[in-house]
């Protein structure tokens, strides 16, 4: 529910949060899926936040489908 809320904002999901409510950080519980999705523009990932690119909010669903 995390992801699927928090990438539909503009600010995306802080990174800290995913991790206490995931248990993990996204790069280690998906990171072929983050490599890809950011290499394609899709989506954008810092030390702060996860959240998708303009072009990332226009495939929101893809996106969801490769990290969830």
């Amino acid at each position: 529910d995390c992801l699927i809320m928090g990438l539909r904002l503009i600010s995306g999901i802080p990174r800290q949060l995913y991790r206490e409510i995931a248990g993990a950080d996204l790069m280690e519980k998906k990171s072929a899926a983050v490599d890809f999705l950011v290499k394609e523009g899709l989506l954008l990932i810092d030390p702060a936040s996860i959240r998708l690119s303009p072009r990332g909010l226009d495939f929101l669903d893809t996106c969801l489908t490769w990290l969830i």
